[in-house]
């Protein structure tokens, strides 16, 4: 099934695997866009280059979240447990802390990332509820406070335009509506006008609630249920997302 609407970027494709959607400017003419046959889709082994536990005095404690390849060839890291963005280069040797805080270009919790074509590199901070934008070299560039979206997190900003981008965010509502199920969503952030466009609704992998007394007090991931992933090209400026449909 394949679904058309206007708005977002032109040339902007989100494709899924049940349903393709294209987010074409106002005014412009629609697009088609086919879904890929997973079959055409590249898998390959990883093979290990090399396993550390610590580096210098950096002994890792929670990991397992994102990391990303820069441009040289260095890896950046994120460990919650001790609140610091890492930077290794491809012999596993420490170059940059980016270290926990609350000033400019610290952090409390982040641990997603994205990089854009220049090489720059997003990442959303949960403590600071800030947007960190680093160069290639992790060097601080700005940071961004998006505006108050309603029962709401942020996981991820996409770069559009310079001042468009396009958030993956996750709803909470299901905590405290219980007709509600857990959603993930794409929408649209102006960020001169801090303004939202319309969600774009995702399948998100569901949780089990935490009730004591009658009052919602958080929620746990149900093991191996459906989900969805999201890649984004930065040439190309698409988003592919994959969605895991629930076995019955």
């Amino acid at each position: 099934m394949h679904t058309f609407i206007e708005s977002f970027k032109p040339f902007l494709i989100f494709v899924f695997i049940f349903i393709s959607v294209f987010f074409g400017a106002c005014g412009e003419s629609e697009q088609q866009s086919t879904a890929p046959d997973i079959n055409d889709l590249l898998s390959f082994t990883a093979t290990e280059i090399f396993s550390i536990s610590e580096v210098e005095d950096v002994y890792f404690s929670h990991l397992g979240y994102e990391s990303v390849v820069l441009e040289n060839g260095d890896i950046l890291i994120s460990d919650r447990q001790l609140s610091n963005l890492i930077v290794l280069n491809k012999e596993g040797n420490l170059l940059k802390t980016v270290r926990e805080g609350r000033g400019p270009g610290e952090i409390q919790d982040a641990y997603e990332f994205t990089v854009d074509e220049k090489g720059n590199v997003y990442t959303y901070d949960q403590g600071n509820d800030k947007i960190l934008v680093f160069d290639r070299t992790i060097d601080l560039l700005k940071e961004v406070i998006p505006a108050n979206y309603e029962s709401t997190s942020l996981i991820k900003a996409y770069p559009v335009y310079e001042n468009e981008w396009i958030f993956e965010m996750t709803s909470f509502e299901f905590l405290r509506n219980e007709e509600k199920e857990r959603e993930k969503f794409l929408i649209k952030y102006d960020l001169e006008a801090e303004k939202y466009g319309e969600p774009q609704v995702l399948k998100a992998q569901p949780y089990v609630r935490l009730i004591v007394d009658g009052q919602p007090r958080g929620a746990s991931l149900i093991p191996y249920s459906y989900g969805n992933i999201t890649a984004y090209n930065t040439e190309k400026q698409t988003l592919f997302t994959f969605i895991q449909q629930q076995m019955r």
